[in-house]
């Protein structure tokens, strides 16, 4: 990935991030959470670069282990 593709990345999430999803019909919505849940996920993937699986990362800090941890 270039640094080109992670800063549209990085936008895709900040956008994602500035939609209100409340007024959003319920497929609206499910789409929503969706691409957001979605876009996360490559990131992080893409900052823990190489993994073999996405259960091999851990969370750092106070984040809790989700569903794939």
């Amino acid at each position: 990935m270039t640094e080109k593709d992670s800063k549209k990345l990085e936008s895709y999430i900040t956008y994602l991030e500035s939609i209100n999803p409340l007024p959003l019909n319920r497929l609206e919505k499910k789409a929503y959470w969706i691409n957001l849940y979605n876009a996360l996920t490559v990131k992080v993937i893409l900052d823990n670069y190489p993994v073999n699986s996405i259960r091999g990362i851990r969370p750092s800090g106070i984040i809790k282990p989700g569903p794939m941890g």
